[in-house]
């Protein structure tokens, strides 16, 4: 293996290694590397023959922020992908931090301890979302504008419109889901502070087809709840995989043939494993909550942790992420999601409810450092 030089350009960062580098040390390296340029000549990035980096994720971020426009590389294109795997591992034993998220889904733990990394947890332990209890106070106050990006640990929410194709780019930043989850609004008259929900049958349609080619766009699969009464936009506008019933003993929903409608349908689109569920019943009961922001049918955690054990491993996109419950759900089970929501108010219960979730989660919005000015009462 010989080293040779490679534009930065052309290298991309592995976004499954498990290392990652804290902003004083990462500002650290970039001085360094300003120094003694030097430095990446004794040890250059190793990468695979695709340019995915192995080895130097950090060095090439402090190389982007340091204004290189070259880096020397090292290709390691006799490596297997399992050795690529394992010298992910061993390059950065004893250095850095680790990513535990990551370690914990992407990783065998039989393997990470042979090779000398030490957990601080169980990898194998089995994930489940709770019902975190997050209740919305009567009066929001905040900050947060149309258009704001908004970043929440790992997770990412754009203040923005969910059937404009420019402002999903946004969120996704050229990330792509496993898994796109969706409950848009029904359009049943609900009095929303940002958009009407007393469409037309054109005008529905029209919204309906604009924010599901979204999400076709920008993930895998999409799992949609749609309400009963919208199941037509859906079959005569998109090639639909499966049909699901979402079964609540305790819903008091009505019906127009019978006293209590109990089921709710759930859409499948895309390619699905069929081995992930015994079968195609998701039997949760209606939790009690103070406020559902309008919401003919509020999904439970209960429900987003079924669904999301069952059919993601890693990102999610919801393009109507309501109160959050998605992300909730995610975080719990390791998985990073990405959301839309039109209502500013309700971004700003998404970073509360979130930060009461973990206290420990860095909130960013539009880049800089967020500082929640005191926690809305939950």
């Amino acid at each position: 293996m010989k080293t040779i030089k490679a534009k930065i350009s052309d290298l991309k960062v592995n976004a499954d290694n498990p290392r990652y580098i804290k902003d004083e040390k990462f500002n650290q390296l970039v001085k360094s590397i300003k120094e003694l340029p030097q430095m990446l000549e004794i040890r250059p990035i190793v990468v695979n023959d695709d340019m995915v980096v192995l080895g130097g994720n950090m060095r090439l971020r402090a190389c982007q922020k340091a204004g290189l426009k070259e880096v020397p590389i090292i290709k390691a294109s006799d490596l297997t992908p399992a050795q690529q795997q394992e010298f992910i591992i061993k390059d950065n034993v004893g250095f850095g931090s680790w990513d535990w998220d990551v370690l914990a889904n992407e990783w065998d733990k039989e393997q990470l301890e042979d090779w000398g990394l030490e957990l601080p947890f169980d990898v194998e332990t089995e994930l489940e979302a709770e019902e975190d209890n997050y209740q919305i106070p009567d009066e929001i106050e905040t900050d947060i504008v149309l258009g704001d990006l908004i970043e929440i640990g790992k997770h990412r929410l754009l203040c923005g419109d969910s059937t404009d194709a420019d402002q999903v780019a946004k969120l996704m930043d050229g990330d792509k889901a496993d898994l796109g989850l969706t409950d848009p609004p029904y359009n049943i008259g609900y009095k929303y502070e940002t958009h009407q929900d007393n469409l037309t049958d054109e005008q529905y349609a029209d919204f309906i087809i604009s924010y599901v080619w979204n999400l076709i766009n920008n993930s895998d699969k999409q799992i949609i709840t749609t309400g009963k009464q919208n199941l037509k936009y859906y079959y005569t506008n998109f090639d639909i995989t499966e049909f699901a019933v979402w079964y609540a003993k305790n819903k008091m929903s009505g019906s127009k043939i019978a006293n209590l409608g109990l089921c709710e349908p759930i859409l499948f689109m895309g390619k699905f494993d069929r081995k992930a569920r015994a079968n195609d019943m998701f039997e949760f009961n209606v939790k009690q909550q103070k406020d559902t922001g309008g919401h003919t049918c509020p999904k439970v955690i209960d429900f987003f942790n079924e669904i999301l054990l069952s059919y993601s491993d890693k990102l999610i996109l919801d393009l109507f992420l309501g109160s959050g419950t998605t992300m909730v759900a995610a975080h719990q089970l390791k998985r990073k999601c990405y959301g839309m929501e039109l209502d500013n108010k309700y971004c700003q219960v998404i970073i509360d409810r979130m930060l009461k979730l973990d206290e420990d989660l860095e909130v960013k919005v539009n880049g800089k450092p967020y500082k929640v000015k005191e926690m809305q009462d939950a």
